[in-house]
């Protein structure tokens, strides 16, 4: 089987070890303050998707991005 470079992030993707890293340290972080990680819940319970939005928060956060980036977009239809 060819490698699966093409696909995003698959097995052999050059970032996949940097978007690993940039997870782990989130977690990392969240846990040394005191904050849930969504993996700490079951899958699909209000309490996973509530730590599921605030790690994704903290990922924008890492990211540079911030809710305000979002104002200007026209919602979706």
């Amino acid at each position: 089987m060819e490698q699966d470079e093409d696909l995003p992030l698959g097995r052999m993707h050059p970032l996949r070890g940097e978007a690993f890293a940039l997870a782990l340290s989130i977690e990392t972080i969240r846990r040394a303050r005191g904050r849930s990680n969504p993996r700490d819940f079951a899958l699909g319970s209000a309490q996973w998707e509530e730590a599921s939005l605030d790690f994704a928060r903290d990922i924008r956060w890492a990211l540079g991005m911030n809710d305000e980036d979002d104002e200007d977009d026209e919602p979706l239809p």
